[in-house]
């Protein structure tokens, strides 16, 4: 019982700390030369595979963003949260912003937050707690091992439409790269905002942009 206490009240003071923190003009400065690391690295090497591919910037029409999780296709098939109840038609971006707020909306909840909450501010001494590099580097590769890992996971058990996707190389890649500048991000600034507005930012643009919502359709 006091062990159990204990984990949970470390829990909760990280959980706080993670949330109560708030970026600095400073720590946004580096936020913003993560971003330009993470894109000078991706963009190139998704383009040139395949993986990342500049569409016309075609949307499916959604009519929930939040629909409940156990929602299925005509085809029987469970989709990500970003895209059930969807209509096989698409609409342009440039003259129609309800998909475009529906995937800012939804993204930003699962899975930025959702994520970050779990792989950096729960599985990471947050900076407040002086940890030893050691510890960092170790807790570090833990959360990195499971943040990368859970994706194929996810694609077997809740997301069959995107295991294809899942468990290509490339994206497991990028995803990987993701988690880095995240972690960097969160341990640097002591604040889930960084990370969190890393990851929404590059899986908005990836859906958006780069044929993301294709492939997890």
């Amino acid at each position: 019982m006091e062990i159990s206490a204990k984990f949970a009240e470390r829990v909760t003071e990280r959980l706080m700390a993670g949330i109560l923190t708030f970026p600095d003009g400073q720590t946004w400065v580096i936020v913003v030369i993560l971003i330009m690391i993470y894109g000078l690295i991706a963009l190139p090497i998704g383009l040139r595979n395949g993986f990342l591919q500049l569409d016309q910037n075609l949307l499916p029409i959604e009519q929930s963003p939040l629909s409940s999780f156990s929602k299925e296709t005509d085809h029987n098939t469970r989709l990500s949260p970003l895209f059930r109840e969807t209509d096989v038609s698409a609409v342009n971006v440039k003259t129609s912003w309800h998909p475009v707020l529906k995937i800012l909306i939804t993204a930003l909840f699962t899975p930025a937050i959702l994520e970050e909450i779990f792989f950096r501010v729960l599985l990471l001494p947050h900076p407040s707690e002086n940890p030893s590099l050691i510890s960092i580097y170790a807790w570090s590769t833990v959360s990195l091992f499971i943040f990368v890992i859970y994706h194929p996971l996810n694609a077997i058990t809740f997301y069959p439409a995107a295991r294809e996707t899942f468990f290509k190389p490339m994206f497991l890649f990028l995803a990987t790269l993701l988690g880095i500048i995240c972690t960097i991000a969160y341990l640097q600034s002591g604040s889930i905002w960084t990370a969190v507005f890393i990851h929404w930012l590059f899986v908005v643009i990836w859906l958006i942009g780069l044929g993301g919502k294709k492939r997890l359709l």
